[in-house]
Order: structure tokens, then C-alpha cells, then sequence
């Protein structure tokens, strides 16, 4: 496949990765009216809990489908390498709502420990639970496959948080449970701060894995890139591996030694072998650029 067809490909992938989040932040919204209004009603701490970090998922969207369109812009003078950076960036962003999200929370739920209300548990509140239970796992196995698909970071990245969801709404279910066999006011109090918890660690999660974006980590083992390199045999040698950028585009950079009669047109034609074997064992995400060197035996 040539670079304009993976281009082609790419702004494919991306609006239809703007589509998922849409209707994703339609069922977020839709989860979280219906936990906050039953949390008041019933007086419900960890319900009003669950329902903001749902509320939360839904103001994530909103940013992911920003990045999204800004990341789906083709190649320019000013930005040569793509805009895809812009879908981290988006990523990070999420992480620091739901950082904000989880001190909200975790301060309601000191307050509701420290002065413990009595939730008033309804044959509603169990159904509206259990329904945003099963939206939830829909959305988790949706997203993710879609995120998988198209090789996007900020579904794959959001299919985990709202992973985090479904166990915190379980963790709401077993608290009204324990309040409807006799358990004291302050459980609620508790689970609320055990909910923050989990959004703080989504949070984390996310902006760290952001961050090794950001800062060029590296996304390939430089182990595999050398034996991938060295199985084809016009090269003799290969060295100052390195490779960087994210799991759906992948910039690697090499040195392969090389017999010194070879001709610029063979030298040039290994670079394309060297880069269409990275790409089959790694991916057509691959970008290479591959310096050639002579080797002397004699010297090395």
C-alpha cells in the first residue's frame, strides 16, 4: 500500500472513530442523567458518585472528537510528520478531567462520611443500576473492538476507563444490597471514596500512557527491530536502532552496514526491502529511514 492510500485509509478510520465517539457520548450522557437524577432522589452518594464520573466519560468524548477532527488533518508544511499527536494530546486532557472529576468526588465522599445520610434504595434505583450496568459493558466491548479496528488511542484509551465503570457501578449495586440487609449510612460514604480511587487510578493510567507518546518513547523493541533488519542478507551489520512516535505510527530510524561495492541503485533497493520486511512483521504503520554504511570486515 503507497503512502497516499494510508493516508486515504487513516481519514477513513478517523471519522469513522468520530462516529463511535458520538453515539459512545450519547449513552454517556444519557448513564449519567439517569444515575444523578435517581442518586438525588434516593439521597445516594455513590450513586450521584457514579453518575458524574459517567458525566465525566461524556465531556471526555467531547474533547476526543476535537482531537479526533484536528488529528484527521492531512500533511503540511508545518506539521510534516501528521497531526495525529493532537488524538494524545486529547487523551491527556481526558486524564486531567477525570483528575478533577475524582477530587470532586472524593471530597463529597469524606463529607458523607464524616456526616453519613441514610440513601432511600428503590426497586428504581436497582433497575436504573442495572441498565446503566449493561449500557456500560456494551459500550466497553464496542469501543474497544471499533478503538482495535482503527487504530485509535482515544477509544482504546476511553474502552479502559469506562472498564473502570462497570466495576464501580458494581461496587453500587453491592453497596444498595448491604443497605437493604441493615449495613450503617457510612458504607455509602465509603464506596463513594472507593470510586474516587478508581478515577483517580484511570486517570493516571491515561495521562502516563500520554505522556510516553509525548516524549517519544519507545513503542518497538530494538531487539526485534535488529533481527528483522539482519534476516535479509545483503545486510551485515545494523546498529543505532532507534523508533518512536505511537502504536498506530511508528517512526523508526537505522544504520545497516553493508558490502562497500555495493551499487546506489541495490543500497537503495534494500532500504525498501529492509522497510517492507519491518512492515510485515510489525505493521504498515511503519515509517524507516535507513542510513547505509559500508563494512569492512577487516576493520570491524
Amino acid at each position: 500500500m503507497n503512502k497516499e492510500a494510508e493516508n486515504i485509509k487513516q481519514a477513513g478510520n478517523t471519522k469513522k472513530a468520530i462516529w463511535v465517539l458520538w453515539i459512545i457520548m450519547g449513552l454517556n450522557f444519557g448513564v449519567a442523567l439517569f444515575k444523578i437524577v435517581i442518586g438525588t432522589i434516593a439521597n445516594s452518594g455513590s450513586i450521584i458518585a457514579d453518575g458524574y464520573h459517567s458525566l465525566s466519560d461524556g465531556s471526555g468524548n467531547i474533547v476526543g472528537i476535537v482531537g479526533l477532527s484536528i488529528a484527521g488533518r492531512p500533511i503540511d508544511n508545518n506539521h510534516p510528520y501528521g497531526h495525529k499527536k493532537f488524538e494524545t494530546i486529547s487523551s491527556m486532557i481526558i486524564g486531567m478531567l477525570l483528575f478533577v472529576v475524582g477530587c470532586k468526588v472524593a471530597y463529597n465522599s469524606i463529607i458523607n462520611i464524616i456526616h453519613p445520610k441514610t440513601p432511600e434504595i428503590s426497586i428504581i434505583s436497582f433497575v436504573v443500576m442495572i441498565s446503566t450496568l449493561i449500557v456500560n459493558i456494551f459500550v466497553v466491548i464496542y469501543e474497544r473492538s471499533q478503538g482495535k479496528k482503527l487504530s485509535s488511542d482515544v477509544l482504546v484509551s476511553d474502552s479502559e476507563h469506562t472498564k473502570s465503570d462497570v466495576l464501580i457501578t458494581c461496587g453500587v449495586i453491592f453497596t444498595m444490597v448491604l443497605l437493604q440487609l441493615g449495613a450503617p449510612p457510612i458504607i455509602d460514604g465509603l464506596v463513594s471514596l472507593l470510586i474516587s480511587v478508581f478515577i483517580f487510578k484511570a486517570s493516571f493510567e491515561i495521562f502516563v500512557e500520554a505522556t510516553q507518546t509525548l516524549t517519544d518513547s519507545a513503542v518497538l523493541s530494538s531487539e526485534e527491530i535488529y533481527e528483522a533488519t539482519m534476516s535479509c542478507d545483503e545486510v551485515k551489520k545494523c546498529h543505532k536502532i532507534r523508533n518512536g512516535g505511537r502504536k498506530d505510527e511508528v517512526y523508526i530510524d537505522l544504520h545497516v552496514l553493508v558490502l562497500p561495492d555495493m551499487k546506489v541503485s541495490e543500497a537503495h533497493a534494500l532500504q525498501h526491502k529492509i522497510e517492507n520486511t519491518l512492515k510485515l512483521k510489525f505493521g504498515s504503520q511503519i515509517s524507516a529511514i535507513i542510513h547505509v554504511e559500508p563494512y569492512y570486515e577487516s576493520i570491524l
